[in-house]
């Protein structure tokens, strides 16, 4: 399916045009933007293969930003959407391939998807070169292919740490000193700078060996990593925090946000300049799974709630509400054995881990369990 980005500057647009994109089972939504300057950030990282943009946004108008998202991007293609009707000379000559004036009805967002799909099958784009997966969520690791994946095999560890580094900034130049700071940083600065020389090549090598030696590139004395030939497990986290943030069905969202984090950030790896978004990035994690286990009870999902459940549990054990709601999933699949069992569990845990015995709220809970069982 295409991938494709919406930008408007009106939230209620955004949210409208994102379910008739959904609607059409032809796309799959990368992201959403109410501000163009984001939406030009993110356009390596997103790699979409269409964008629907509003024309009359405050600050840079869609012609502008069209305009520069195709220097970044040179196959996308961008559908113009305005509620006036005198900006279709100006779009053209923005390269723009299609118009569509508001309000966009399903039938006109789906015939233009189909003229776009007959389109690039009618020509092809030039073969895509190769990608590097990176993976952050757990330790950090890469790989080229997907079918048969070959992880790298460092030289030095600090090759790997310099690439996570740069992963870590998602694309923008990070300048030498700042580098030399973090990975080196109570070394002189003439060493420092000898281990950076060593540790590039190193890493510029590496890439090398996989045909991803763009990968790496040198700014005005900066470097940064090219996020248009990343597969970056970070950036489709963040990419999904968006779409539930700018679309109606945020279960979705949240349950493939579950999906992308295998573990804490960097978890196994003993970097102090991860910490910060290590536990940023934990805390939106169980933000996520609270919100998914609250849809999953309304839709009498009951099975996958205790799963979800049972995640949050791994990471915070101590948070009672959650026991509290798994046992009221036993309840009600009259899983008794499981609801004195899990009770148990708790106020072990509890004695032995913090001293105390749980709260009231779930004593009664058991108590009033106990009573029912004796009827």
């Amino acid at each position: 399916m295409l991938k494709v980005i919406i930008v408007d500057d009106e939230p209620m647009s955004v949210k409208r045009f994102s379910g008739l994109l959904a609607k059409t089972g032809m796309v799959t939504l990368a992201a959403a933007y109410t501000n163009p300057e984001e939406a030009l950030k993110n356009a390596a990282i997103d790699g979409a293969a269409v964008a629907f943009i509003d024309i009359e946004m405050p600050g840079m108008n869609g012609l502008e930003l069209t305009e520069k998202l195709q220097e970044v991007n040179p196959m996308l293609d961008v559908v113009m959407v305005t509620a006036h009707d005198h900006y279709a000379l100006e779009a053209y000559r923005a390269h723009a391939i299609g118009y569509l004036l508001k309000p966009v009805s399903l039938e006109e967002v789906a015939r233009q998807l189909e003229l776009i799909r007959l389109r690039r099958e009618t020509h092809k784009p030039p073969e895509r070169p190769p990608v590097l997966s990176i993976r952050s969520f757990g330790r950090f690791r890469c790989h080229t292919g997907e079918d048969s994946p070959a992880y790298f095999n460092w030289r030095t560890a600090k090759a790997r740490e310099l690439l996570a580094f740069l992963h870590h900034h998602q694309g923008k130049p990070v300048s030498r000193d700042v580098i030399l700071d973090t990975l080196w940083p109570e070394m002189d600065l003439d060493r420092a700078v000898k281990n950076f020389h060593a540790t590039s090549y190193y890493l510029r090598e590496s890439l090398k060996e996989r045909n991803l030696a763009n990968c790496f590139e040198r700014l005005n004395g900066a470097y940064r990593l090219r996020m248009d030939l990343v597969d970056s497990d970070e950036a489709a986290f963040e990419q999904q925090k968006q779409l539930m943030e700018a679309t109606e069905n945020q279960l979705e969202s949240n349950k493939r946000m579950a999906a992308i984090y295998q573990g804490a950030y960097c978890e196994e790896d003993d970097y102090p300049w991860a910490e910060e978004k290590r536990t940023r990035y934990e805390q939106e994690y169980l933000e996520a799974l609270q919100r998914l286990v609250d849809d999953l009870l309304e839709k009498k999902e009951l099975q996958e709630a205790a799963q979800t459940l049972r995640r949050l549990l791994q990471v915070d054990p101590y948070e009672e509400k959650n026991h509290e709601k798994l046992m009221d999933i036993f309840i009600m699949q009259d899983n008794w054995p499981a609801v004195r069992a899990h009770y148990q569990y708790v106020k072990e845990l509890f004695l032995q881990d913090l001293g105390e015995t749980p709260s009231q709220s779930l004593r009664d809970k058991i108590a009033c369990f106990h009573v029912k069982q004796e009827k």
